[in-house]
């Protein structure tokens, strides 16, 4: 009876520290979890785009890797989480959603200067004098001056556009 006593009293010593051992995990964790919130919310006020979408995956995998929290406040917890995320993401998509207007209406500009500059090629037969040859040159020239100062477009358009641009400079000179 004795050996029975004490092996009952160990084994509810055991699952004693158990349970506060599991606690003080599930206490850290959601320590840990928090601090992970916070760091999310805090990448809303960092400039740079590009290190924001490095941070959040960063921090998305180490809140994977972070252990179980109480019941308690796992939903609490849960829902600033996708909170924060949501926001960080929204303004990651909008930031790549105003480049690709911007390089759009690149492309639209640099298609008007395309025009333009056909339009200037476009009758080269007509030129007699070494003034109306330098006078096409100078505008060309000033069209190209525009071009440089035109952004980037999406890249295979801005290929295909960049091309036919070069074809038409090169036809003149």
């Amino acid at each position: 009876q004795a050996e029975y006593s004490k092996l009952l009293e160990n084994f509810f010593y055991n699952m004693k520290i158990y349970r506060e051992l599991k606690e003080h995990d599930l206490h850290r964790n959601q320590q840990v979890k928090l601090d992970l919130i916070q760091q999310i919310q805090n990448l809303l006020t960092v400039e740079s785009v590009k290190e924001v979408e490095k941070t959040i995956k960063t921090l998305q995998n180490e809140w994977e890797g972070t252990g179980p929290v109480g019941r308690d406040g796992w939903e609490n917890i849960k829902k600033s989480y996708l909170d924060c995320v949501r926001a960080v993401y929204e303004r990651i998509n909008k930031y790549h959603d105003e480049r690709r207007t911007a390089q759009q209406d690149n492309i639209e500009k640099k298609q008007i200067l395309l025009t333009k500059l056909t339009s200037v090629c476009a009758d080269l037969s007509a030129l007699k004098t070494t003034k109306e040859w330098e006078e096409k040159t100078k505008e060309i020239f000033d069209i190209q001056g525009v071009w440089k100062l035109v952004g980037f477009g999406p890249k295979k358009e801005n290929e295909d556009i960049w091309t036919l641009f070069r074809a038409e400079c090169d036809a003149f000179f």
